[in-house]
């Protein structure tokens, strides 16, 4: 029989409400695509394929002209990134599934098929509609989102190897964590949130792009009753653990935008009041807010904000109308330094090495030393949009004790000279009406 050229085509999404609150059907980039056909019913793989950038495949196979019926299988892995089943938080207990996507209830001619938009979403029939196999698809757009997007901002923020999400998970602590030995973020069933997973898949970021020995280990093998979120933690984990947070928003808001939903608000994080620090975090001293991943956290915020010179941060005693986020005063008429407007992609910038600044080494993580203060001190030196005296503003904010206010930067606007007998006489007269 006269062979010809088969050709299935299709196009794999994934619908979703969860990185920006708006319900939208995404296109699963890079998703590898199997095709399988029967004669009798048996079924040959025909090879694999990838989706392109809108979710689209195509696949061509010479074949003679006889009846079949094709299935169509997707897996979520690559060279950058996999999304696993894992049933166990070890190396060899986590499966890869073949999703089926599409399959012919009866044989059909050829050599043109189409299958159509297949959509993992609630509702939809077989493996499309079950809730595990939709996660793991939001899972894979949002990773595979930030994975481009970390690679078209500066080549220095890209992954070192590829990175996998187990979902999900089952973990001894009952706690979601990343390990940087099997570069696997492990996220439990009863712990899922895109948020969640990309904090995760930071910490992953975090350790391919530090030097040193790195505490971590600590956490990834902490008996069951400890974690990595204590009142008081050494200054690198309490670093590690709220960079990963505060990425994780930050990330979700640069990309996908303010996220918006009935009762909710997702906007631009602010760091915390001086009351707040002090009375909600217990925080009394700058050196207590670098030994807590929460104080961290409203550090990196503070670093990231807008509008710096609007904030009013209050004083530990005294709590804010905002609290637990400082007041809003209006500098109409006040002349201020412009802000740093530092984004995430400035805070990703900070970990690289700079010699020629004086920073031999990428930012280290086993060194009790590298906290939150010594992270500014750092970000002033590389980054051109920040100075020193911002800087140290900076670190008076995150300072439960100090009093400063960003508003002392600022200088009140001369209202304009009144023109001299002279000038006046000088104006031409206005013609007559």
């Amino acid at each position: 029989m006269a062979k010809s050229t088969w050709t299935v085509t299709g196009r794999i999404m994934v619908q979703e409400n969860e990185v920006s609150g708006v319900l939208a059907t995404r296109p699963l980039a890079g998703v590898e695509v199997e095709v399988s056909a029967s004669t009798l019913g048996v079924y040959n793989s025909w090879g694999t394929v990838r989706t392109n950038a809108d979710g689209y495949f195509t696949l061509r196979e010479e074949k003679d002209g006889s009846k079949r019926k094709v299935k169509v299988k997707v897996r979520f892995a690559d060279a950058d990134l996999e999304v696993n089943a894992g049933a166990l938080a070890s190396p060899g207990d986590f499966i890869s599934p073949a999703m089926v996507v599409f399959e012919h209830s009866r044989e059909v001619e050829g050599p043109s098929i189409n299958i159509g938009t297949r959509t993992f979403k609630p509702g939809a029939s077989g493996e499309l509609g079950e809730t595990d196999h939709i996660r793991r698809a939001i899972a894979w757009y949002a990773c595979k989102t930030i994975i481009g997007a970390l690679k078209a901002k500066d080549s220095y923020f890209a992954f070192a190897g590829k990175v996998k999400i187990i979902y999900p998970a089952k973990v001894v602590s009952g706690i979601p964590y990343a390990n940087g030995v099997t570069r696997c973020a492990y996220i439990q069933s009863g712990w899922w949130d895109i948020q969640t997973v990309i904090h995760e898949f930071m910490h992953l970021w975090n350790y391919d792009h530090n030097h040193g020995t790195a505490n971590w280990f600590g956490a990834v093998f902490c008996p069951p009753d400890l974690n990595t979120h204590g009142q008081a933690e050494r200054r690198p984990i309490a670093f590690h653990e709220a960079f990963a947070e505060h990425a994780s928003w930050e990330l979700l808001y640069e990309l996908w935008g303010p996220h918006v939903e009935p009762g909710s608000t997702r906007t631009k994080e602010l760091p915390y009041s001086r009351y707040a620090l002090r009375n909600e975090l217990h925080l009394d001293t700058s050196d207590e807010v670098e030994q807590s991943d929460r104080g961290v956290h409203s550090a990196l915020r503070l670093l990231t904000a807008r509008d710096l010179y609007t904030l009013k941060f209050g004083t530990k005693d005294h709590r804010t109308g905002a609290d637990p986020y400082p007041d809003t005063v209006d500098t109409t008429g006040h002349v201020c330094p412009a802000g740093p407007g530092l984004t995430i992609w400035d805070v990703l910038k900070v970990f690289q090495a700079n010699p020629s600044k004086g920073y031999a080494t990428e930012w280290q993580v086993g060194n009790n030393d590298y906290g939150v203060r010594r992270f500014f001190e750092r970000a002033e030196a590389v980054l051109s949009k920040l100075d020193d005296a911002t800087k140290d503003l900076l670190l008076s904010l995150i300072d439960p004790a100090s009093t400063v206010q960003p508003q002392s930067r600022c200088t009140s606007a001369r209202p304009p000279a009144r023109p001299t007998s002279a000038q006046r006489a000088a104006q031409p007269a206005e013609a007559a009406g």
